[in-house]
Parts: structure tokens; sequence; C-alpha cells
């Protein structure tokens, strides 16, 4: 999966390969501290190693995380968009007066509010509409119509 990524703790993006190291360096510090009894003076030491090779292996991560992000902030401290220096202006939008556009359907003004007598083109179609679009979609669906 190219492009994946993972927020990790505190909201961070993080990549997958860091991921899979702060996932190992974790592990390796959990071996370390594990509670089981151990059977030799060996397995000791092994847990001891585990543990400060686990902890050696995420203050890395950590700080190579806080390199990217310092260096991340310093190019978006430097970039002309962010600076207000070479940015281009916006262009402004054309000045329209309200109303000037008109429906298709209604031949009305777009900000035309409608009354309650007035026929609104979003309301279903009544009297000799109505009669014929039952008469014409209904008998399509198998429907049998008798109009009165």
């Amino acid at each position: 999966m190219d492009g994946s990524y993972v927020w990790g703790d505190g909201g961070q993006l993080e990549t997958t390969s860091s991921r899979a190291r702060r996932c190992l360096a974790e592990a390796l510090i959990q071996e370390g501290s594990s509670g089981t009894p151990i059977q030799s003076w060996t397995q000791g030491l092994n847990r001891v190693a585990q543990a400060l090779v686990g902890g050696y292996r995420l203050n890395q991560e950590d700080r190579r995380e806080a390199a990217l992000g310092q260096e991340t902030n310093e190019l978006l401290a430097n970039h002309p968009a962010f600076t207000g220096m070479g940015a281009a202006p916006v262009p402004a939008l054309p000045a329209v007066s309200p109303g000037v556009a008109k429906s298709a359907l209604t031949g009305r003004p777009s900000n035309h509010i409608y009354s309650n007598d007035d026929v609104s083109p979003l309301d279903p179609p009544s009297g000799v509409d109505r009669d014929a679009a039952i008469r014409t979609v209904l008998p399509r669906q198998g429907i049998k119509v008798r109009l009165a």
C-alpha cells in the first residue's frame, strides 16, 4: 500500500517504516521488562539487554521524528506563501447584482422567494400535470390506473 500512513501517539503522522521501527523498539522493551521467571543468569542478562536496546532504538526514533518535524517547520516558516512575500494576489470575483440570473424553468430571478400560492419547481405535480404523470408512469410499472 503506497502512501499509507498511521496516526501515532499525540496525533503525529507516522509512515509505515517509522511505525515498524517504533513497534520493534516497544516489543524489545516489553520483552525486556517481562515478569516471567528466568531459568539462568543468561536469560536475565538477555532481558536487560533487550530493554536497553529497545529504549535506545525508541530514543533514536523520537530524535529522528523531532528532527523531521523541525525541518518541516523551518521549510514552512521560510516558504513565500506563508511569509507574505511573493505570494500572488487572489483575483476578485466579478460583481454580479443579485437576481440577474433567471431560472430556466420559471423565468423568475434566482433569488425569488416563493409565497404559499406560488408553484415551486420543487413541488410534486398537481392538477393536470399530476394526472398526466399518473397515466404515464404507473402503467409503465404494470399498475392499472383509473382516474375519475
